[in-house]
């Protein structure tokens, strides 16, 4: 079980499995890309390994998705305009289930 705002449930210690995928914000696409990449060497998806719902925003060249070897998925987005969260602010917490976990 996830926490949420509406919830009190909390994962138990030890429980949690792996990390199914991680958003960063980048300031420079090119040089993020550039990054993950080639200086790192993860696979970039590109055709139909993109996300349907991502398919328009990494056609515009707003988002970026890597994948590493234990097969997390690192997506990039590039609002450069965008701030960070208010100080004390809560975090947004999705429950999802991954496919095969």
């Amino acid at each position: 079980m996830l926490a949420t705002s509406n919830s009190t449930h909390v994962l138990s210690p030890g429980t949690l499995r792996r990390v199914h995928h991680v958003a960063f914000n980048v300031k420079d696409m090119q040089a993020s890309r550039h990054f993950y990449g080639t200086v790192l060497g993860l696979h970039e998806l590109t055709g139909d390994e993109v996300p349907a719902t991502l398919k328009d925003l990494v056609a515009a060249g707003k988002v970026a998705n890597f994948i590493t070897p234990d097969h997390t998925v690192i997506d990039l987005f590039w609002e450069p305009d965008l701030n960070p969260p208010a100080a004390g602010s809560t975090p947004a917490i999705y429950p999802c289930e991954p496919p095969g976990i």
